[in-house]
């Protein structure tokens, strides 16, 4: 389906699993075959090769790629978490956004990012 679109911001492993697993439904095999990391959309996933992917090692379901991505996350430096929180208020890196991709003829379908949890007062 290619005008499913799930965006969700949140913190903590079992939220993560549950936007992975909508995440994956995009993905025509349910599968991921390639990625890229870079800074502007994150660990992207593919379901099947597409320039500047690189291969995985296997073809993986939702539940490795959670995996996969959950430790990528954890070994972010500060400075690579998205949305700082700027108010009132405090923030901690210990949230992630999972979001749909879509954008011409391209064969992603999701991308993950390490953001800041924000703490309003």
């Amino acid at each position: 389906m290619d005008n499913r679109e799930i965006d969700v911001t949140s913190k903590g492993r079992e939220a993560f699993n549950l936007a992975m697993k909508l995440a994956f439904d995009s993905a025509p095999s349910g599968r991921a075959t390639h990625y890229c990391i870079d800074r502007t959309q994150g660990f992207t996933l593919f379901w099947h090769a597409d320039k500047d992917a690189i291969p995985l090692p296997i073809s993986m379901d939702w539940t490795a790629c959670a995996d996969l991505v959950w430790a990528w996350i954890g070994q972010l430096p500060r400075e690579e978490y998205k949305d700082p929180f700027d108010g009132d208020g405090s923030s901690s890196p210990e949230g992630w956004r999972v979001y749909t991709v879509r954008g011409g003829w391209s064969y992603t379908f999701a991308a993950i990012q390490a953001v800041w949890a924000w703490y309003p007062k």
